[in-house]
This record gives C-alpha cells, sequence and structure tokens, in this order.
C-alpha cells in the first residue's frame, strides 16, 4: 500500500517520514520545487527531531513532486495535510482544501482503482462535507463509488510529532455510517503500521469528529488558564505555593494533573487559534460561546499580568530585563505566540535581553537576543525563566548572583 501527502508543512513532512521509516512508499506533494528536489535527493532540513533523520535514511521511499495526478494515481491514500489559516473573524480558512480538492478531484476522474482521501488539516465544523462536494464537482464521481473522504486530524505538539503521530492518545475518525469497507480496511492498515501504542479509537461523523478536535483542545486550554489562575491568586496571598496548590487541586481524579501547572499563558500555533474558532463557531450555531472566550481572554491578560509583575519588581530604577526562552514550549521550533516572545516588548522602554537555542543572535526594536543564557544573565537586572529548556538546569548560582530577581513562571529552576 502506497500513500500521498499533500501539504509538507510541519506536520505533513512528519507524517511522510513516519511513513518513511515503517518502511512505506510515499508521496509528497507541495507547490513548493525546492521542497520536492529536497525530498528527491535525501536532503531534507528540520529542526523536528527525527524528520530529518527519517527522511534522509534507507528505510522505505519518498518521492517529492509537484504532480498530484500522478501521486493520487499511484496511492492508495491520500492525506490531505494543507494550512487552514485563521480568517479576520476566528473562523478557519478553506482556501487551501479547496485548492486541493480541485487538484485532487480531475485526478480522480482519470483513476479507476479505490482512493481513500483523509482530511487531517483542522477545519470548522460542516468543512469535510463541503470538501466532499468539491471532489464529486471536480472529480465526476459520487462519493463512496470510486473514493471516499475521512477527517482524521492529528492531536501533535511540534518539538515532539514523530511520536505524537505513532504513540497517540486517540484516533479520531469521523466518516459517514456508509463509508466503504475498502476505505475501512486502508486506513486501519494505516494505523497497524503506524501505531506503536494501544489508543482509543473513536469513529464518528463529520461534524462530531470536527466538533470533538476543537472541543479537545479547547478543554485543554481552560484548564491550562485555571492552572494559572492559581499563580494570581497565591500571588495575594503571602507564603502560599502555587505548585503545592495545584498539586492538590490535580489529585482529585475528577480533574488529574495533566496539563494541569501553574506556568506560562497557552501558546503555540494551534492552541489560542482554535479556541477562537471554536467561540466562532458556537456563535455561528447560536450557542453562547461566553465561557471558550473568556478563556482567550483571561491567557491574554495573564501574558499582560506576568508582564506587569516583572515591570513592578524593577520599581522605579533603570535597568535591563532578561528574558530566558522565546520558544513557546522547549523543542519547538517554533517562537510564538508565547510568553516569552511577548516579553521582549512592551516593557515601557526598558531594554530586553533575550536567549533561546533556537534563535539566532539579532536585534528587534527594544530587544536584543544574546548567543548565551550565560550573557542574559551577566547583563540583565531582572530574568523571567518563560520556558523551561534543560539546558537553564546548567546555570550555576554563581551566574545569578548578579540579577537582582528570577521570576521563574515554571518553578523550574
Amino acid at each position: 500500500m502506497s500513500y500521498t501527502v499533500i501539504g509538507t508543512g510541519k506536520l505533513g513532512m512528519a507524517m511522510a517520514a513516519n511513513i518513511k521509516r515503517k518502511g512505506g512508499t510515499v508521496f509528497c506533494v507541495d507547490t513548493d520545487p525546492r521542497t520536492m528536489d529536497r525530498v528527491n535527493a535525501r536532503e531534507v532540513e528540520s529542526m523536528e527531531p527525527g524528520v530529518q533523520q527519517f527522511m534522509n535514511g534507507d528505510d522505505g521511499m519518498a518521492i517529492g513532486t509537484g504532480d498530484v495526478a500522478n501521486a493520487v494515481a499511484e496511492s492508495d491514500v491520500i492525506f490531505v495535510v494543507v494550512p487552514t489559516p485563521s480568517s479576520e473573524d476566528g473562523s478557519f480558512s478553506m482556501t487551501y482544501v479547496e485548492d486541493a480538492a480541485r487538484a485532487i478531484g480531475p485526478a480522480l476522474y482519470e483513476c479507476d482503482g479505490w482512493k481513500t482521501i483523509v482530511l487531517v488539516s483542522t477545519v470548522m465544523p460542516g468543512s469535510t462535507a463541503a470538501f466532499v462536494e468539491l471532489l464529486e464537482e471536480y472529480s465526476g464521481k459520487d462519493h463512496n463509488k470510486g473514493f471516499a473522504v475521512v477527517y482524521s486530524p492529528e492531536f501533535i505538539a511540534l518539538g515532539d510529532v514523530i511520536s505524537g503521530l505513532s504513540r497517540p492518545n486517540v484516533v479520531l475518525t469521523g466518516a459517514p455510517c456508509e463509508l466503504d469497507e475498502r476505505s475501512r480496511l486502508a486506513l486501519q492498515d494505516y494505523y497497524d503500521k503506524i501505531i506503536e501504542n494501544n489508543p482509543e479509537y473513536k469513529w464518528m461523523g463529520y461534524e462530531e469528529a470536527e466538533w470533538t478536535k476543537l472541543l479537545i483542545n479547547s478543554y485543554i486550554t481552560s484548564k491550562i488558564s485555571w492552572a494559572n489562575m492559581i499563580t494570581q491568586i497565591t500571588a495575594k496571598t503571602p507564603g502560599a505555593s502555587p505548585k503545592l496548590i495545584a498539586d492538590a487541586v490535580g489529585s482529585d481524579p475528577r480533574i488529574g494533573h495533566e496539563c494541569f501547572f501553574p506556568g506560562a499563558p497557552f501558546g503555540g500555533p494551534c492552541f489560542p487559534r482554535d479556541g477562537v474558532a471554536l467561540a466562532m463557531a458556537l456563535e455561528w450555531g447560536g450557542i453562547e460561546n461566553d465561557m471558550v472566550r473568556d478563556v482567550t481572554r483571561f491567557n491574554r491578560d495573564h501574558v499582560n499580568w506576568i508582564r506587569n509583575q516583572l515591570i513592578s519588581m524593577m520599581g522605579n530604577e533603570e535597568g535591563v530585563i532578561g528574558v530566558l526562552g522565546i520558544a513557546y514550549k522547549p523543542g519547538a521550533p517554533v517562537v510564538g505566540p508565547s510568553l516569552g516572545d511577548s516579553m521582549t516588548y512592551g516593557m515601557w522602554g526598558r531594554n530586553v535581553v533575550a536567549y533561546d537555542p533556537g534563535e539566532e543572535p539579532h536585534e528587534s526594536g527594544y530587544c536584543e537576543y544574546v548567543e548565551s543564557a550565560s550573557e542574559v544573565l551577566e547583563r540583565a537586572d531582572v530574568v523571567i525563566v518563560a520556558t523551561p529548556h534543560d539546558e537553564f538546569l546548567e546555570l550555576s548560582p554563581t551566574e545569578f548572583s548578579r540579577v537582582k530577581v528570577v521570576l521563574d513562571c515554571w518553578d523550574f529552576l
């Protein structure tokens, strides 16, 4: 069985790498010919752990191409992993998904064999059905007659994508009740090849799966915000420990410790926008969405609260603010949106020095990105630990001795 991945961004390339490392054949389709050339030359570059190694290794076969028709013709399963950027109202744009449908449709028209198309991109409720209609229009074929579509978004985190694909907590699949058995078997064969643990498999309709994806991520952000509220409570309670309180609250099995610890506001490419998209989907459906919007508002306000804490530590004195960690999480090849990134501006004209393992030295506004964490400690008067990178644990007490105050958002050091 062979596969096509349409869209070789951070997730798409990782999916291709995961298929290839299991000995599979995968066609990588992208509009950037340079990326396709690197795939074919086994010279893929990626900061995502494992991707570069597996794409350039000897296991399996990866073929880079811009020819959608040939890739679809040669594949059994086609994964659509294109961007769905946020529109002005916060909903997800279907522009690239629609472009993919217009490219796949004519290829389906020319194909005689059965094709299973998996929409992986996170979309708004109702979008998969619209994707199916476009495929029918451009292929001249009816759904479940020559091809079938399922919606199966991934729950992954940048910096750990390969592991997330191989060992998921849940495999979510949206499909019509009458889904052809050939597509069920094709998906099961794929899961058997790729998945290394025993996750929960959840089959449901398209819209049920679309809502589920948004609801899971938005619930996680509400849990993160609830834990961060504890930080603000203990700031008003002398001697109180946010870590102790959060640990006690999380000890109740109805709540749990997962994603429940005081730290930085949530960030990254998914959580912030998924909550906004859910709120918009609720609004479209005439459903109360204040609770979802309040989580987004609290997260934004918590960034400002931390910024004000940092500024108040400086008092009226002039000085330099140091930021350790810019990425939204350790190991992530993406900087923002993140707490560390937010701390590099809006500091009432004070100069900022910042360091992150994935950020090259440069200057931006009032912030200077430097070469090492040690340099931040040498130059800063007040320091915030915004990302818990392991290398910060190697800093010595002597290096911290010059710093007047350290705000460790993760209780990490």
